[in-house]
């Protein structure tokens, strides 16, 4: 986005430029120094020169090609513009995605852990009864494995909301950046001595 902006500067400089071409150029122009048609005689007091005049360019005859490169300028402008107006809405896009992606993914982990909890007392309630000898031990295995499923899930969810995140702080233009904290003993020594 800001290389969008900073191509949408340019392009409103040089048509400025290109307007600015439109008026005419006055300047004056100064020198001075020496002359001599020998080394010897290079210092004297007749050798040297000097002059200054003014210098006038008026873009009468130039019309045309001003007005060209002013219409130029201008689409150079109009397609920067445009360029950038199309990045923003890439970029709002790109994060709108990324949140939905990131607000499903935790749902969908709230869920799984919802699903974990409700095994995991299943889980418990068929070793009692099988401790009990009310169930074989085929239905407190089929327990443990709807636990570990869940657990999987679990895991896998979480695996996802991460990346998720990640995505979206590259896509809002984070780093991965991680803040130097001051060592355990330099803290704590501030903290006994304040």
């Amino acid at each position: 986005v800001l290389a969008a902006r900073a191509r949408v500067d340019a392009a409103t400089a040089g048509r400025a430029a290109a307007k600015a071409a439109f008026y005419p150029d006055i300047s004056l122009q100064a020198f001075a120094g020496y002359q001599s048609i020998g080394l010897d005689t290079l210092f004297d007091g007749g050798s040297g020169i000097w002059g200054f005049g003014p210098s006038v360019h008026l873009p009468l005859f130039d019309a045309q090609r001003l007005k060209a490169g002013y219409h130029g300028a201008t689409a150079e402008l109009d397609a920067a513009v445009a360029s950038y107006n199309q990045t923003v809405v890439d970029a709002v896009r790109d994060v709108a995605e990324q949140l939905t992606l990131s607000q499903s993914q935790a749902r969908q982990l709230e869920q799984s852990r919802q699903t974990l909890a409700a095994s995991e007392a299943a889980y418990a309630l068929a070793q009692r009864r099988y401790a009990a000898g009310l169930s074989s031990q085929i239905v407190v295995l089929n327990a443990e494995s709807n636990v570990l499923d869940a657990r999987r899930d679990v895991v896998s969810l979480q695996t996802g909301l991460a990346i998720a995140r990640v995505s979206l702080l590259l896509t809002v233009g984070g780093t991965f950046e991680v803040p130097h904290s001051p060592t355990p003993g330099a803290s704590d020594g501030a903290g006994a001595s304040s």
